[in-house]
């Protein structure tokens, strides 16, 4: 039996989600999110159907909902496979509103198996914005691994943002700890 996903109770859960979220859209979205968090825990499994919330959530613009569901996809990627494969599916989405939002989700620290793989994938995004937030997580979550992979990246980035981006991440990397 699997490690139970945390979180409080469910009405604690719709709680909070009442009082972030005013859209009843996104309202609906997070109740989804929830109960399928909680159907996951009951059932120690995973299908399509429970995952589609938080995939939904992915492409929203509701920066809270965005989050919640980073983070939850986040903590499912260490006991479910599929969970990662979101990761790696989404940031290829064809919409870079998406692309950023999973990349952004990074933060909430998904399984290792994810992490290397989708900042090498942004690093040849067509997407600046994209771009430049490889190194605002590579920077974030101390990954000293990535630093060779963005001095390479260095020698052909035409943007001056990402440019920029890199070159403050590579100049102050070790400097500031979020850990």
């Amino acid at each position: 039996m699997k490690k139970p996903i945390f979180m409080f109770s469910k009405d604690k859960e719709y709680a909070s989600v009442d009082y972030m979220v005013t859209d009843p859209t996104q309202r609906e979205l997070c109740y989804r999110m929830i109960d399928s968090i909680i159907e996951i825990n009951a059932q120690n499994y995973l299908s399509d159907a429970l995952l589609e919330p938080f995939i939904t959530a992915m492409k929203t613009n509701y920066k809270y909902v965005v989050d919640v569901a980073g983070g939850r996809l986040a903590q499912l990627t260490y006991h479910y496979p599929e969970a990662k494969q979101v990761f790696f599916n989404l940031i290829h989405d064809s919409n870079s509103k998406v692309r950023f939002n999973i990349l952004t989700a990074l933060i909430d620290k998904p399984h290792e198996d994810v992490i290397p793989c989708l900042l090498k994938a942004a690093l040849k995004d067509k997407s600046v914005k994209v771009r430049s937030k490889v190194a605002d997580i590579t920077f974030r979550l101390s990954r000293a691994d990535m630093i060779p992979i963005l001095e390479d990246h260095l020698k052909t980035e035409n943007n001056p943002k990402v440019v920029e981006s890199i070159r403050f991440t590579i100049e102050n990397f070790g400097r500031f700890t979020y850990e």
